[in-house]
């Protein structure tokens, strides 16, 4: 049975938060309907963004980019660690 997550999205309303709020996200995200997944899930389910909208995605506050390279540093160093020499 799918799981409505409709309500569960970042929407604009993180302007109303303080300053410090950071948006963060492992990506890939679904905030737009320029892609063709994005695409498939507006015609599904009627969202331009499913877990964030474009304009929290896009805004000033978002630091996924940097969450996504200090997880790909975290991968290699884990990668170094348990391949050996």
């Amino acid at each position: 049975m799918p799981v409505n997550l409709r309500h569960c999205s970042f929407v604009k309303e993180l302007d109303f938060t303080p300053e410090e709020v950071k948006f963060m996200h492992c990506l890939p995200a679904f905030h737009n309907r320029e892609t063709k997944v994005g695409e498939e899930i507006y015609q599904k389910t009627g969202l331009n963004g499913l877990e964030v909208t474009e304009e929290v995605f896009e805004s000033p506050r978002t630091i996924v980019f940097d969450q996504a390279e200090n997880r790909m540093h975290t991968i290699k160093a884990i990668m170094v660690a348990t391949l050996g020499d």
